[in-house]
Order: structure tokens, then sequence, then C-alpha cells
């Protein structure tokens, strides 16, 4: 089964977590009355997520940069957190808050798998459970320290 952006958008929005903290909001920040409607000179932080629809992920990040600059010179105080694909392009975006390289990620999980196996599945469960109530760990176990810190 397929499902459309805006679909998905949907389903995410009607779940009770996310209905009273997210407000979606269709436009372009390439647009200053987008910027404007979304009241982003005021925001507490803007996250940019890299494209998934492009073929080329170069395309893909060229896009993300563009869309962070624009969202730079519009409100240069809010904070930016930036997903790229290539580590090549975070010279591009180094004004962000944080940025987010889903390549630099992918090779440290992999090679954090190689000294500590097993570590590509905790991280992998602990991405995929969707509240921390839901995990019961005993005190000073492993799952304590990485769920509470």
């Amino acid at each position: 089964m397929f499902f459309n952006v805006a679909d998905v958008e949907r389903m995410i929005l009607q779940v009770p977590m996310w209905a009273q903290r997210v407000i979606y909001i269709q436009g372009s920040c390439l647009k200053d009355g987008d910027l404007i409607r979304a009241r982003m000179s005021e925001a507490e932080a803007c996250f940019i997520l890299a494209a998934r629809n492009y073929a080329d992920k170069t395309a893909a990040d060229e896009h993300t940069i563009l869309r962070a600059w624009a969202v730079k010179d519009y409100a240069p105080s809010v904070p930016q957190y930036v997903q790229i694909f290539r580590p090549e392009n975070k010279i591009h975006v180094r004004f962000a808050e944080h940025v987010v390289c889903e390549d630099e990620f992918k090779y440290a999980l992999l090679a954090n798998n190689c000294l500590f196996p097993g570590t590509s599945t905790l991280v992998t469960l602990l991405l995929h459970t969707s509240r921390v109530g839901d995990c019961r760990a005993e005190p000073g176990s492993i799952f304590d320290i990485v769920l509470i810190g």
C-alpha cells in the first residue's frame, strides 16, 4: 500500500501525541509571504529536512541548502536544524545550529556496530519506540543508562 505525502502528514497529525504540538502549514520557505504566514521570525527553531523524493542525493542537498539560506536570510536569529545527505555539503550550512548528515550517521553507526556488536539494533529499537514510558529498564542496566541519560 502506498501513501502520498499529504496522507502521511494527516495521519501523523491525527496522533494525539503530535496533534497538540504540531501545526502543519503548506508553503515554501523560498517565499517571503509563506515565511511571514508561518511567523518564522518568531520561531524557536526551524527544522529543515532533506527531500527524499529526489533520485539524486546531491540535488536534494542543493535544494535543502537553498531553503536553509532562505530561512537564514529572513530570520537570522532562529536556530536551524538541517538534515543533508552528503558530508561534503556540510560546509554550506555551517551557520546552522546542528547539521545531521545521513551518510555520516549511517557509517558511524556501522563502525560502532563493529566495535560494539548490537549497537545498530539497539539504536533502531530506541528510534522505533513510540514512548519512553513503554520501556521498562532495571536501574543501572545499559537500557536505563541509554534511556535516562
